[in-house]
């Protein structure tokens, strides 16, 4: 981390001392001509001007500057909130003193985030960025990506893609030593991973027995199904999300703003990629200086989602300036890249099913049919080789047809929602399903879909099963 201070003010003291001296000869002329008329006394209150002024400059509030360049770490948690039976993720964000690149970062980050039960990624070697937005994985011979049963690889691609997205990678490739491909659970083979992280706007503190940590752990406001879109449904900028967190005095015990009452925003500035945040504080607020730590550190994960390089945080109070740098690619070179496995134009579609209250997300590329006449559901893509079929509904519950839960493995969806998964492998076709009963009605994701199509777009099924919500 590089540091550079810079103290203002110098000009003003240096006229102090100039107008000093003027006063003092002005002075010493007095006393050696006692007898000067009036009008010769109209130069002396001229020469105490100067002094008069130079006070005014030297009264002017003086800044001390930091530019915070480059390093930064984030590393996903699985939290446990109070009152919710189903857990989820959050983040740790730390400025590092190393002069450490984006590789090692990405690296430990990874490690460090690991949530398989094997620990998979302790056998991670190392970390290549080819281009700004593509990293390359390699692992020793004895990785163990096999392992992964259901639910435990939805979590952990789930992980995956949201540290990546931090360090503004679009996509990954994985090699076992010079080898591309792994066998990743139960889709098999895969050479890659297109990064499709969750939209999310803002971040907040878990209360209660989830916030006994050693460090500041904050849960995403898309975790917590949290407003983070305006009134055209365009997702909110770093002002508006700002604003929101700050807003948000939560009713919900399970979590609450993370940024302190006692910080007093006056004003959001935001100019391109960069962004000025001007607060103030009582300097003698008790625990100041970790309050003020917490309200930057969450500043800063909110310009990561937004897409900043850069970030200035003014105290008023404290009389400091501080500019933190983010050593990633900028939005536009993100967008650049070409988007493959699936979402070729990344743009997202919604389906809102009115009868049976249940909404889901997916491409809006996909090949979607009508909704069935009886409203139960859609056909969310289907292609006419037979290829894949994939599609949501929801039904009245029927005992004697309801599955048996003890064959399917528990995962979240959306809202930190439980559901049932199931999949099958018969040679070169891949079927899945969701299930989910709430107030006897019964919810479904269904999948019949080619081995190289499931392999190919993993992420986005993933994301799409993700997304899925019901009525409460």
């Amino acid at each position: 981390m590089k540091l550079l201070v810079k103290t203002l003010g110098l000009i003003a003291a240096g006229s102090l001392i100039s107008a000093c001296a003027m006063d003092t000869n002005d002075e010493s002329a007095n006393q050696a001509q006692p007898e000067e008329t009036e009008s010769s006394a109209e130069p002396t209150e001229e020469a105490t001007e100067p002094t008069e002024k130079t006070t005014e400059e030297e009264e002017q509030e003086t800044y001390s500057e930091e530019v915070i360049e480059g390093s930064y770490a984030v590393a996903g948690h699985t939290v446990n909130l109070d009152g919710q039976n189903m857990p989820v993720r959050g983040f740790s964000f730390n400025r590092t003193d190393k002069e450490e690149s984006r590789e090692i970062r990405l690296m430990e980050s990874l490690i460090e985030s690991d949530v398989s039960i094997q620990k998979i990624f302790t056998k991670l070697q190392e970390v290549r960025i080819v281009e700004e937005t593509e990293a390359e994985l390699i692992f020793t011979d004895d990785e163990q990506f096999t392992s992964l049963a259901s639910a435990e690889q939805q979590n952990l691609t789930g992980m995956i893609e949201e540290v990546s997205h931090f360090f503004g990678i679009s996509e990954l490739r994985f090699y076992i030593g010079d080898e591309p491909g792994i066998m990743y659970g139960q889709t098999g083979e895969l050479d890659g991973m297109t990064i499709e992280a969750a939209e999310n706007r803002g971040y907040y503190l878990p209360t209660g027995e989830a916030a006994d940590s050693n460090e500041t752990i904050f849960v995403s406001g898309s975790a917590l199904e949290k407003n983070m879109k305006d009134e055209n449904g365009e997702l909110f900028d770093f002002a508006a999300t700002v604003e929101e967190m700050t807003s948000s005095k939560e009713d919900a015990s399970a979590y609450e703003s993370a940024i302190p009452e006692t910080i007093e925003i006056q004003d959001i500035q935001i100019e391109g990629e960069e962004a000025e945040v001007v607060f103030e504080m009582d300097v003698d607020q008790p625990d100041r200086e970790q309050m003020v730590e917490q309200f930057e550190t969450v500043l800063q994960l909110t310009a990561l989602d937004v897409g900043l390089t850069s970030l200035h945080i003014i105290d008023e109070s404290d009389l400091t300036k501080k500019t933190y740098t983010f050593d990633r690619p900028s939005v536009d070179e993100q967008q650049d890249q070409p988007e493959e496995n699936g979402a070729a134009d990344g743009e997202k579609a919604d389906y809102q099913n009115a009868r049976f209250g249940f909404t889901i997300t997916y491409p809006a590329n996909w090949n979607e049919g009508e909704e069935a006449d009886n409203g139960d559901g859609l056909v969310l893509h289907d292609t006419e080789n037979d290829e894949v079929d994939i599609r949501v509904f929801g039904r009245h519950q029927q005992e004697e047809f309801t599955p048996d839960t003890d064959e399917y493995e528990a995962v979240t969806i959306a809202d930190g929602q439980e559901a049932y998964f199931k999949e099958t492998t018969e040679g070169d076709r891949y079927t899945f399903e969701v299930f989910k009963t709430n107030d006897e009605i019964e919810y479904f994701i269904t999948g019949d879909v080619t081995a190289d199509f499931y392999e190919e777009n993993t992420a986005v099924i993933d994301e799409m099963i993700q997304s899925f919500k019901t009525a409460e």
